[in-house]
Formats: structure tokens, C-alpha cells, sequence
């Protein structure tokens, strides 16, 4: 009976690893500090402290550490940033778009 228990939970799990999409699973919060700031087609192109190239699509809402949401024009030089984004591009300076933004210092410029 135990045997067979476990052979359903493995089935279960590989079968739930195939509904969940990769991308998903590789999305987490990384910690930047803001070196400089372009804006492109609408876009925002943020270059952080790590020289990673982060783009933040107008489409994506920038919140602060207590949710209210702010205009992206709040990111500047020195802002302290929780971003969401899956796997780099593999180029340099490495590239990464965007899923969520959490500014910080909201408020300490």
C-alpha cells in the first residue's frame, strides 16, 4: 500500500512539474541599486549596480515596500529596487525585463 501511495505522489508531482511553466519557476525578487536611467519607446531602461540592463515596461506597475503604487519616473541614480524577472538573456551587458518593481527608498531622494 505505501508503495503504491508513493507511486501516485511521484506521478502527481511530475505531472503538476509539466503544468507549471519553466519561466515561472525561475522568476525571483533580486535586490539592485540604480546606476543610471534611460527611457526608451516608453520603456524604462534601468542600469543597476551589478551592470545588469533592466528594461520596466510602462505596462508594469512600480509599487513601494507598503504597495502604493508610483510613477516610474521615481526610479532615479541611487534608488533601491525588488525586481522580478526570469532568466537573463545571455549578451553583456546581460539583459532582463521586468515583472515587478518594489522601489524601496520611495520618498528618500
Amino acid at each position: 500500500m505505501k508503495k503504491l501511495i508513493s507511486i501516485a505522489l511521484l506521478v502527481l508531482l511530475v505531472m503538476t512539474a509539466a503544468i507549471i511553466p519553466v519561466e515561472a519557476l525561475e522568476t525571483q525578487p533580486w535586490f539592485h541599486i540604480v546606476d543610471r536611467v534611460a527611457v526608451d519607446n516608453g520603456d524604462l531602461r534601468v542600469m543597476v549596480d551589478s551592470g545588469v540592463v533592466i528594461t520596466i515596461s510602462g505596462a508594469v506597475t512600480v509599487t513601494t515596500s507598503k504597495g502604493q503604487d508610483v510613477d516610474h519616473s521615481q526610479i532615479q541614480e541611487g534608488s533601491k529596487l525588488l525586481v522580478w524577472y526570469p532568466a537573463m538573456v545571455s549578451e553583456y551587458p546581460q539583459q532582463a525585463v521586468a515583472e515587478r518593481v518594489v522601489l524601496l527608498n520611495f520618498g528618500a531622494h
